[in-house]
């Protein structure tokens, strides 16, 4: 949805890859690392083969600003104006 939409390379771009992470090792000590690397396979086609680590207000402020391209607006206060509800519930 957020490829069709045009939103995936805003939403990614502010993305952070290799985020340090804190461990609590055996001896008590907390220390910061790099998470290990995982990486899609070589046969899993991706255009975003690493994990990355994105904020949601990363992704409302990239689905807004798509919205706002494709001359919509979000309302805050305001009722639906029609509801479509999926036939399987």
């Amino acid at each position: 949805m957020l490829d069709d939409l045009g939103a995936a390379p805003l939403i990614t771009a502010g993305g952070v890859i290799d985020l340090p992470t804190r461990f609590h090792e055996p001896s008590g000590a907390v220390v910061d690392m790099p998470i290990p690397p995982v990486r899609a396979g070589e046969n899993f086609a991706t255009p975003y083969p690493d994990p990355t680590w994105i904020g949601r207000f990363d992704v409302e402020a990239a689905l807004r600003h798509r919205l706002e391209v494709l001359g919509g607006a979000v309302e805050y206060g305001s009722a639906p104006s029609t509801r479509n509800r999926a036939r399987t519930g």
